[in-house]
């Protein structure tokens, strides 16, 4: 395998996770998605109702609105008791049925709680304009799925709705629409718009993407504008490294990717790359440590230390999956490190 072929595949999940991470249980996104999402949101949301009353437990239940990748089976494990929750979303929405926020709160409890009324809430409160409602009723229609019909049109019209409200992970997911033209005509000009629109309005959620766009077009525009090339993988490289300063360990594992592999108009910068992709594993990346044990046990370009690599390895949620890709090439296991 060579260089760039390590360096792609990691650059491909980054992408792809972000385009997948779906709002509230949509799809099980995938290990990388979860990561990106998690990073852009508050670890421990507050919450703006009083702390013990009805209404502060359905929404701390819930978790962060904006959170894109709060899924439904999230919602039951962390809920002790989810009919205690549920309970407590119906009394607050008793009481303040005009609150969007509460209203889609209470309707994604209620919908891990199996009761239909969660999905009238959430429909609710898209219809009257609340942002991450209308993402969620736009990504349901798009996937077909709690029952309702798979509508593409009136899933991109939700989503835009989203989008112009200033939901960044709306914005994101259109930009990557039209780039790759799922459910609409491709459009790179547009889509370029919505990928820096989303990147203004949420550095943590928009950078991946638009810098994904921006190596692709180094990519396509190495053999015939050169130039242009050149100027969309500097560009590139100072949104990841924006990003990377703000804690975003995604963009540290994509830039370090794109530093390893080098790209048609620049160099490879191998040693950047490691210390790179070591500061996101420290930070708890599985696709970082993921390609930081790789690295370290293949040797590729850097010192081969497969007792580093090893360790590593253990710290995954899932190291056996991780031994499994090494197959013949170790009999390590974390039983015997």
């Amino acid at each position: 395998m060579t260089r760039r072929g390590l360096g792609r595949p990691g650059f491909a999940v980054l992408k792809v996770g972000l385009a997948l991470a779906l709002l509230a249980g949509l799809a099980a996104a995938p290990a990388a998605a979860q990561g990106a999402a998690q990073e852009a949101r508050d670890p421990a949301p507050e919450t703006p109702y009083p702390w013990n009353s009805a209404a502060a437990m359905c929404d701390r239940t819930a978790g962060d609105p904006a959170d894109v990748n709060a899924q439904l089976s999230d919602l039951v494990r962390a809920a002790a008791d989810l009919e205690v929750a549920a309970a407590a979303c119906r009394d607050a929405l008793a009481a303040a049925p005009d609150d969007l926020r509460l209203r889609f709160q209470s309707g994604r409890i209620l919908l891990a709680a199996g009761e239909r009324a969660g999905l009238h809430a959430i429909e609710s409160a898209a219809k009257a304009g609340y942002p991450p409602a209308e993402l969620f009723w736009g990504l349901a229609l798009k996937h077909g799925r709690f029952d309702l019909p798979e509508d593409t049109r009136a899933a991109l019209l939700w989503l835009r709705r989203a989008a112009n409200n200033e939901n960044a992970w709306a914005q994101v997911i259109l930009g990557e629409a039209l780039q790759t033209g799922d459910g609409t005509a491709p459009d790179l000009e547009r889509a370029e718009r919505r990928l820096r629109q989303a990147f203004r309005t949420n550095l943590l959620v928009g950078a991946v993407p638009l810098a994904s766009f921006l190596l692709e077009r180094e990519q396509r525009l190495s053999r015939t504008d050169r130039e242009a090339a050149e100027a969309a993988a500097v560009e590139a490289k100072l949104v990841l490294r924006e990003a990377s300063a703000q804690g975003l360990t995604s963009a540290k594992v994509m830039l370090a990717m794109t530093l390893r592999s080098g790209g048609a108009t620049f160099a490879t910068d191998t040693k950047r790359a490691f210390e790179l992709m070591q500061e996101a594993a420290t930070a708890g990346s599985e696709l970082a440590i993921y390609w930081l044990a790789l690295w370290l046990y293949t040797g590729d370009g850097i010192r081969q230390d497969r007792e580093s690599a090893a360790a590593w390895v253990c710290k995954l949620q899932d190291p056996e999956a991780m031994w499994r890709v090494l197959g013949a090439l170790t009999k390590l296991s974390c039983d015997n490190i």
